[in-house]
């Protein structure tokens, strides 16, 4: 929705994409991941460009989430074709945080689980970074966890549920991300990414329902594809 004077009264609501987001489990267990399956992140930048991310199963046909991305460069009267900018489409990715800094890169968090080893008795889970610099044409991406940490040691409040303590801002040229980590206890944990970022840099993926390959991810151990 936009307001063009404070506030006072408000356009009716504006629709982005459609949510198709299958929310988060255990790859290993099925036991559930208490995530922002139904909570989408949202930034400005400078310019006025508005950016969005958010939980979306439709980059692996229904089987799992990615973290999907739009953009706006009218003030939000019209949106980009939702992209998938997590790196991986191998892994569900989920629980993002967004944030534009004063040059207008778009930097943007998440968790996943592309490190998870099923012969261990953890769920090695990490948290990255991926900035572009190019308004989302292109993404650049960091390993924020120096090492994963096992999502199984979270506390169980409807699913492991590391809190709701994951936030992004920045500050020059450097973005310090606020994310939840289950290690021995779950505490809070800031990081400084400061650029230039080494990560190589890929596009985006575009193409809804693009199905991974069957050894990727089980689909019996996901959750079934959106009625």
């Amino acid at each position: 929705m936009r307001s063009a004077d404070k506030g006072a009264t408000w356009s009716a609501p504006i629709t982005i994409a459609d949510l198709q987001t299958v929310g988060t489990i255990d790859p290993d267990t099925g036991v559930g991941i208490r995530d922002a399956s139904a909570i989408g992140a949202i930034a400005a930048g400078a310019d006025g460009t508005l950016a969005v991310t958010w939980q979306d199963s439709r980059f692996a046909g229904g089987a799992y989430d990615g973290i999907a991305f739009s953009r706006s460069t009218d003030g939000g009267l019209t949106w980009s074709t939702p992209v998938r900018i997590s790196r991986h489409n191998e892994t569900q990715a989920f629980t993002p945080a967004i944030r534009v800094d004063g040059d207008g890169n778009i930097g943007v968090t998440y968790y996943d689980f592309r490190n998870n080893d099923p012969n261990t008795a953890s769920l090695e889970t990490d948290t990255w970074f991926t900035r572009s610099a190019d308004g989302g044409r292109t993404w650049s991406e960091e390993r924020v966890t120096p090492t994963s940490f096992d999502m199984r040691t979270a506390p169980v409040a409807r699913g492991y549920f590391t809190g709701d303590y994951e936030g992004l801002t920045a500050l020059g040229g450097d973005f310090w991300s606020l994310v939840s980590e289950s290690r021995g206890s779950t505490d809070a944990w800031s990081s400084r990414l400061t650029s230039p970022f080494a990560g190589a840099s890929y596009t985006p993926s575009s193409n809804e329902n693009n199905a991974p390959p069957a050894k990727a991810f089980p689909v019996a151990k996901g959750r079934p594809a959106p009625a």
